[in-house]
C-alpha cells in the first residue's frame, strides 16, 4: 500500500512539471530549445535527486512507488553522460582552437579539486566514526570499483574521459567522423578493463551515450529533420520498446535467472532508449523552474555528497522513520552542496558545476 514515503516521487512529479511549457498541437515538436543551457541544466537538478532517490530507495523497504527508483539509478546517470558528451562535441565544433588550447585548465580543476575536497570530508567522517583509510587505500579506491567517496565512480569515468577528449581534440583537429569512431574505440577499451579489473557493471553499462551526445551534437541537424518527420511514432515506439525491456531485465533481476552478458545487454540498450526518450519528450514538453535550475547549478555537489548522509546520518541522529531520514540526508545533501557550490564559484570562478555541459 502507499506509504508516507510516496510523497517524495509525487513531490517529484510535481517539482518537474511546475511551470513546464507543453507545445500543441500533439504532432508538433520544438528542436529549437529542447538542448538549451537552461533546459539542460534543469534536467541535470531533475535527475541528480533521482539518484539520490535511488541510493535511499536502495535503503527503504515502504511505500509502493519509492521503491521503483531502486532500479533507475542507472537511467539519471545515463542521461549526464549524454549531456557532457553532446556539450563537449557542441562546443568544440563551435568553438574550435581556442576551446581546446584552454580545456585542460578550464575543466580538469572544476572536477578535480571538488573531489579532492569530497574526499577529504568522507575521510574525516570515516575517521571520526572509528575507519581510518591511509593515502594508498584512497589511491587504490580509484582503481579498484571502491572510492572512498561513495557513488563516485561516474566522477572519475569523467575525468578518464575528459583526458582523452583532449587527445581527440588533439589528435583529430574536428574531423568529425575521427572523432566519434576512436570515442567508440575508448568505450571499447573502457569497459574491458572494467570487466578485466572485476569492475562493477554500471562503470561502464550507460557511459556510452557520452559517445551518443558526440554524434547527436555532430549531426543534430539531421536527426532534428528526422525526429521532425516521424515524432509521434518516434516517440511511442521508443517508449514503448524501452518499457518492454526494462520490465524484462527487472523479472530477470528479481528471478535471478540472468546472465551478466543479457544484463549488460539489456541495460546498455534501456540507457540508449530511455535518453533518447528523455530527448523527444523534451522536444514537446518543455521543463523549466528556479528550484531545478538551483539544483543544476550544484548538480556536481549533490552527486559527490549526498552518500556522505546516506551513510553517516544515522551515526550523528538515531533516525527511525524511513521518510524522516530521507528527507534529512536531501536537506542535509543540498545544504552542504551549495555551500560547496558556493566556494568553488569563489575559489575557481565561474560555473564549477559546467562539467555536466559544454
Amino acid at each position: 500500500m502507499l506509504g508516507w514515503i510516496d510523497i517524495l516521487p509525487v513531490g517529484l512529479l510535481i517539482l518537474v512539471f511546475w511551470n513546464a511549457n507543453v507545445i500543441k498541437p500533439f504532432s508538433k515538436v520544438d528542436t529549437d530549445g529542447y538542448l538549451s543551457i537552461d533546459t539542460t541544466k534543469c534536467y541535470r537538478g531533475l535527475f541528480a535527486i533521482v539518484i539520490i532517490f535511488h541510493h535511499l530507495a536502495q535503503r527503504t523497504e515502504t511505500g509502493i512507488l519509492f521503491p521503483f527508483f531502486s532500479r533507475v539509478g542507472f537511467l539519471a546517470v545515463a542521461v549526464f553522460f549524454f549531456l557532457s558528451g553532446y556539450g563537449l562535441q557542441k562546443s568544440y565544433l563551435i568553438k574550435g582552437e581556442g576551446y581546446k588550447r584552454t580545456f585542460i585548465q578550464r575543466r580538469i580543476p572544476k572536477i578535480l579539486v571538488p573531489y579532492i575536497l569530497a574526499t577529504f570530508i568522507y575521510w574525516l567522517a570515516y575517521y571520526l566514526t572509528g575507519t581510518t583509510y591511509s593515502f594508498k587505500d584512497v589511491i587504490i579506491g580509484l582503481v579498484n570499483g571502491y572510492p572512498v567517496v561513495r557513488y563516485s565512480w561516474y566522477i572519475i569515468s569523467i575525468l578518464c574521459f575528459y583526458l582523452f577528449y583532449w587527445i581527440l581534440m588533439k589528435l583529430c583537429k574536428k574531423n568529425r567522423l575521427a572523432m566519434i569512431i576512436l570515442g567508440c574505440v575508448y568505450y571499447a577499451i573502457y569497459s574491458a578493463l572494467c570487466i578485466k579489473l572485476d569492475i562493477s557493471a554500471y562503470w561502464f553499462n550507460a557511459s556510452h551515450l557520452l559517445i551518443i551526445g558526440m554524434i547527436w551534437a555532430t549531426y543534430e541537424k539531421t536527426i532534428n529533420q528526422l525526429v521532425k518527420r516521424t515524432y509521434p511514432y518516434a516517440l511511442v515506439l521508443v517508449w514503448v520498446f524501452f518499457i518492454v525491456l526494462f520490465s524484462i531485465d527487472s523479472k530477470m533481476v528479481l528471478s535471478a535467472k540472468h546472465s551478466f552478458l543479457v544484463s549488460t545487454f539489456l541495460t546498455i540498450i534501456e540507457s540508449l532508449l530511455f535518453t533518447i526518450g528523455v530527448l523527444l519528450l523534451s522536444m514537446k514538453i518543455r521543463i523549466g523552474n528556479s528550484f531545478l535550475r538551483v539544483l543544476g547549478d550544484m548538480s556536481l555537489q549533490i552527486y559527490l555528497f549526498h552518500g556522505l548522509f546516506i551513510l553517516f546520518i544515522k551515526e550523528i541522529i538515531n533516525v527511525q522513520n524511513e521518510l524522516l531520514w530521507c528527507v534529512l540526508v536531501i536537506a542535509f545533501t543540498l545544504i552542504l552542496a551549495r555551500f560547496v557550490h558556493f566556494l568553488m564559484t569563489r575559489l575557481l570562478g565561474g560555473k564549477s558545476q559546467k562539467i555536466f555541459h559544454s
